[in-house]
């Protein structure tokens, strides 16, 4: 499994903006064969972050997410919103543990 994890920090006003490019580029990537889950979030605590949450079955599925029409469309859209801060890094991980609350 591959765990990514990311946040893009923008201008608030920038990202409510983008809001429906990136229901687009949710829509789209949760078709993709591999898959699990992918979603956006804002901050509820700074809304100049969006935080990025994906899992995908294989390096293979993720590696064929970056080169998707939608992927490079989003890039424009990353792009527009003049970030001011990127992090997004992949992970291979063995297994989860469901946590209790």
């Amino acid at each position: 499994m591959i765990i990514v994890l990311g946040e893009i920090t923008a201008d608030p006003k920038a990202i409510d903006a983008a809001r429906p490019a990136l229901v687009k580029m949710q829509e789209a990537t949760r078709k993709e064969a591999g898959c699990v889950s992918y979603g956006f979030s804002i901050d509820v605590g700074d809304a100049s972050r969006i935080i990025i949450a994906e899992r995908w079955k294989s390096m293979d599925d993720l590696n064929a997410h970056m080169v998707t029409p939608h992927m490079a469309e989003f890039g424009k859209a990353v792009g527009a919103i003049k970030p001011t801060g990127m992090s997004i890094k992949a992970y291979d991980i063995a297994g989860e543990v469901k946590l209790p609350l």
